[in-house]
C-alpha cells in the first residue's frame, strides 16, 4: 500500500508540475493575444487617422476644382457676353455705315 500511495503522490506531483507549466503556458499565450490586439488597435487608429486626412485633402482638392470650374465658367460666360457685344456693335457700325453712305 505504501508504494501505491507514494506512485499516487509522485503521479500527483507530475500533474500538478504539468498543470503550472500549463497555466504558465497560458499566460504567455493570454499575454501574447492581448500585446497583438494591442498592436492592432494601434494600426486602426493610424489607418483611421491616414483615411481622415486623404478624405480631408480630396475635400480640400474638390472644392479648389470646384472654384477653379466656376471661375471659368464666369470668365467664359463674360467673354460670351463681350463677343455678342461687340458683334451687337459691328452690326450697329455696318448699319450705320450704310445709313452714311444713303444720307450723304
Amino acid at each position: 500500500m505504501d508504494k501505491a500511495r507514494k506512485r499516487a503522490e509522485l503521479e500527483k506531483e507530475e500533474i500538478q508540475l504539468a498543470l503550472e507549466e500549463a497555466e504558465s503556458a497560458l499566460e504567455q499565450e493570454e499575454a501574447k493575444v492581448l500585446r497583438a490586439q494591442m498592436e492592432l488597435a494601434t494600426v486602426r487608429q493610424e489607418i483611421d487617422r491616414r483615411i481622415h486626412e486623404k478624405e480631408e485633402e480630396f475635400e480640400t482638392t474638390r472644392r479648389n476644382h470646384q472654384r477653379a470650374l466656376e471661375s471659368m465658367q464666369a470668365s467664359l460666360e463674360a467673354e460670351s457676353r463681350a463677343k455678342a457685344e461687340a458683334l451687337k456693335q459691328v452690326r450697329s457700325f455696318d448699319n450705320f455705315s450704310l445709313l452714311k453712305y444713303f444720307v450723304f
